[in-house]
């Protein structure tokens, strides 16, 4: 009798896997803005591979001149509606992303799930319209210009946790953001509960974004024996191949989001060995973190910063500081054991933390402007903190860096904030990057 119910089982299970595709790609773009033309290319570039028996290619598009929400079956060289909604996107993002996804999960099973948000992007820091002077500013992603609407970050964690305790899908195999500035540690620990990988740029992007008919070609050429982390790697590769003689500033990564946890847990061994440290000697210690702040690789929201690389200035800053003291016979390593003793211990941990973000990350490549970053960025503003940061899951669950950051945030952000904005407004771009 039990092997009759064993084989039972198995038959459903086989006959449910039979109908079933081996990938879903579900594209959410959000182009109510000035990034629509470059939807519409985007979409003519998944038309040239189109859905495959094994790969299901879908599209949810919001336009500025259609009230409604268009839901899109990708095929070779056409578009098929496929249940397009009489309502117009944009209105409550958070509901609209978790719905969506749900549509998608539900209607096109398979065996791994890839969710792309298409638009512009602003990284952790969550800004807002500012209604009087109807003047859009950065915000978080999913920008709807026409409704004055965004998805932050909180939303972003909500709607993905909704979607998939409706479809009672465990995690989604690939999260993906075609969008300026998301790959953030911040951002990856928002979603660490929702997906196993995490796609996105720790810069800009220009507007063309993404190469969708080369890594669709990849994997439509092979979607049975393609893992998530192959399609991963490709999409990195053949957006670096595209824009590496195109622009200089460019970035893309893909990372394991499990490694979130203990690269927060690595930061803060850094800095319990630096408050170490610091009371040991204040002055010398606020000059590594302001040296190191200094020298850092910062995107363009100057806020951002490359992990990695601050890391590695705040270890050159510690060399510099002790070969200075001995030059000058100042050496406070003989006079204070117990400094002696941190120092060590500090730069033990800033090791350890810099061997284990390349163990977190699956594909990096950058441009010339940006040799240096190894594919994760962190929040560390030179003036105040956005009010929004620290709403965030990670600055909830690591305290210990809001604090670092509020003290050691350098004193002249302002008028180097204004010589900045002094420079973008003397350059005319050439291209839409996104980002508004």
């Amino acid at each position: 009798m039990t092997n009759k119910i064993i084989f039972f089982i198995a038959a459903l299970t086989c006959q449910s896997l039979a109908g079933r595709a081996t990938w879903t790609l579900y594209n959410y773009i959000e182009a109510d803005n000035n990034l629509a033309r470059f939807a519409l290319y985007n979409i003519r570039e998944m038309q040239k591979v189109g859905s495959t028996n094994d790969v299901t290619i879908l599209a949810q598009l919001d336009e500025p001149s259609h009230k409604k929400t268009w839901r899109y079956k990708i095929e070779k060289n056409r578009t098929q509606d496929v249940g397009s909604l009489p309502v117009d996107m944009g209105l409550e993002p958070e509901k609209e992303l978790a719905d969506g996804i749900s549509w998608a999960l539900k209607n096109y099973p398979s065996k791994y799930f890839m969710l792309t948000m298409w638009d512009h992007g602003n990284g952790i820091v969550d800004e807002a319209y500012k209604p009087r002077k109807k003047k859009r500013k950065k915000r978080g992603i999913l920008y709807d210009f026409s409704n004055q609407t965004f998805l932050n970050n909180q939303q972003l964690d909500h709607a993905l946790n909704k979607a998939l305790r409706n479809s009672r899908r465990k995690k989604i195999d690939i999260i993906g953001m075609d969008a300026c500035l998301m790959a953030m540690i911040e951002v990856g620990y928002q979603i660490k509960e929702y997906a196993n990988i995490f796609i996105a740029s720790q810069n800009i992007e220009l507007a063309p974004g993404w190469r969708y008919a080369n890594f669709l070609n990849t994997l439509t050429s092979n979607p049975r024996n393609l893992k998530p982390v192959n399609l991963a790697q490709d999409i990195v590769t053949n957006f670096a191949h595209f824009f590496h003689r195109r622009f200089k500033g460019y970035t893309q990564s893909a990372v394991y989001l499990k490694k979130m946890i203990p690269l927060k847990d690595d930061l803060k061994k850094v800095l319990a060995a630096f408050e170490q440290c610091q009371k040991l000697n204040p002055q010398e210690m606020k000059n590594v973190a302001l040296q190191a702040r200094e020298r850092t690789a910062e995107f363009h929201r100057g806020s951002y910063i490359d992990l990695h690389c601050f890391y590695k200035n705040v270890v050159r800053a510690l060399s510099r500081r002790k070969r200075n003291a001995q030059k000058q016979n100042t050496n406070l390593f003989k006079r204070s054991p117990a400094f002696k003793k941190a120092f060590a211990r500090l730069k033990r941990c800033l090791k350890a933390a810099m061997l284990n973000i390349p163990k977190a990350v699956i594909s990096n490549y950058s441009g010339p402007r940006y040799k240096s970053v190894q594919g994760i960025s962190i929040y560390f503003p030179r003036g105040p903190i956005h009010a929004s940061y620290p709403q965030t899951k990670f600055a909830i669950d690591c305290p210990e860096w809001l604090a670092f950051i509020e003290q050691y945030r350098p004193m002249s952000w302002k008028k180097k904030i204004l010589s900045r904005k002094h420079k973008k407004r003397s350059q005319v771009s050439k291209r839409t990057p996104k980002i508004s």
